[in-house]
């Protein structure tokens, strides 16, 4: 009697093995699951980004109102100035109109800076992701607390005053309380700012709002607080 010890599969009815590639079907639908998994990853990777760098510049900005404050203390309560409306994230010696070069005995504890040497307070890293240049602008500041449309009085003064003008000189503290309500200090700086029109430095800052639909701002107060898009066009009606 003949025995095998390995029976045929074919021979009880059991049909062969055979090994087959994926279809050109399911690897299409492989692919579309990968594109949209790797689609939703970089969105959601975008939004942290986003929130991270605002999180970061919400405390710049705490920083830099602290030592505007500390300044003001320390002369007779006038703010420092005065300043350019395009502020750069950077330490200028030339022209003394921007706020690093104001403020250069309080940043750091008072560090001796090279010109053109960057200052990371005065940016965002979303901000430095796109800024075209890192030289370039990435806040603006306040140009006009006066309420009456015929007169324009800069808090920081009035960078482009000759030397004896009285609007040269910043404005105290007290006498901008005494104004009405003044939307912001400082802002953060991009092409679609209302401020920035036509402006010869305009491409030297992100096309857009680098947080997207809102500018983080800084105001006299020391407070941070989200500048909507429509709220910068309804200040300037």
């Amino acid at each position: 009697m003949n025995s095998q010890s390995n029976s045929d599969p074919a021979q009880h009815g059991n049909p062969p093995r055979s090994c087959r590639g994926f279809t050109v079907t399911e690897l299409l639908v492989v692919i579309v699951i990968i594109a949209v998994l790797s689609t939703l990853a970089f969105a959601v990777f975008g939004r942290v980004a986003k929130a991270g760098s605002a999180a970061t510049m919400t405390n710049n900005m705490r920083q830099i109102g602290s030592l505007i404050a500390l300044y003001a203390q320390d002369h007779n309560g006038t703010l420092p100035g005065p300043l350019h409306l395009g502020q750069r994230a950077i330490y200028r010696r030339s022209p003394p109109t921007h706020l690093a070069y104001h403020l250069q005995d309080y940043l750091d504890g008072g560090q001796k800076f090279d010109e053109g040497e960057q200052i990371e307070m005065l940016s965002s890293p979303m901000w430095r992701k796109q800024s075209p240049t890192l030289r370039g602008i990435s806040l603006l500041s306040q140009q006009d607390v006066d309420p009456d449309p015929r007169v324009t009085r800069s808090p920081w003064g009035y960078a482009g005053a000759t030397q004896g003008d009285p609007n040269r000189q910043p404005i105290t503290l007290s006498k901008l309380a005494g104004f009405r309500r003044v939307p912001w200090a400082l802002i953060e700086a991009d092409r679609e700012h209302p401020a920035v029109g036509s402006a010869g430095w305009r491409t030297e800052m992100p096309e857009k709002p680098v947080h997207g639909s809102y500018r983080l701002a800084l105001k006299f107060d020391g407070s941070v607080v989200k500048r909507r898009l429509n709220e910068e066009l309804e200040d300037e009606r």
